[in-house]
């Protein structure tokens, strides 16, 4: 496990990946601020659209 660490620490690769990630997450928050309202973003999933079920 401490050379998992040890390799994680020194990986020029994954502080590239996670700094890229830090940039997106950044403009997606920006883009989100602007939005006219929270309706306005398309929804994806099993819990993003209400299912309509006959009892």
């Amino acid at each position: 496990m401490e050379k998992n660490v040890t390799q994680v620490l020194n990986s020029k690769e994954l502080k590239t990946a996670a700094e890229e990630l830090v940039e997106r997450a950044i403009e997606t928050a920006s883009s989100l601020r602007h939005r006219e309202s929270y309706q306005d973003l398309n929804r994806a999933g099993r819990k993003a659209h209400k299912l309509e079920m006959e009892l």
